[in-house]
């Protein structure tokens, strides 16, 4: 499976000095990730028993209430953002381009 994921997130820390002590503590942005997951028919027999599906679940929840968007392609044609019921692992074949631009 293709997995690529990216956290875009701004520097979010910043240095508290004695003068901010009594303030708020460091500023935080918002997160967001990104999955970028392979949905090509060329994966089933790189995972037999499907462990990724259920490694995909679990990275979800972990960012249960943070942003994030999953995008899930195969070919041209076969690009499917936040549904995850499109991951069948039949796309016709594996193009990082129309992936990376629906990102």
């Amino acid at each position: 499976m293709t997995l690529l994921l990216a956290l875009a997130a701004p520097s979010s820390q910043r240095r508290v000095t004695r003068r901010d002590a009594g303030r708020r503590g460091p500023t935080s942005q918002s997160r967001s990730s990104l999955f970028l997951i392979d949905n090509s028919a060329s994966l089933p027999p790189l995972d037999p028993q499907e462990k990724r599906v259920a490694a995909l679940e679990k990275m979800f929840t972990f960012l249960q209430g943070q942003r994030y968007r999953l995008i899930l392609f195969g070919g041209r044609n076969e690009i499917f953002v936040d549904d995850v019921s499109r991951y069948r692992n039949n796309g016709q074949w594996t193009d990082f381009y129309f992936a990376f631009k629906e990102g």
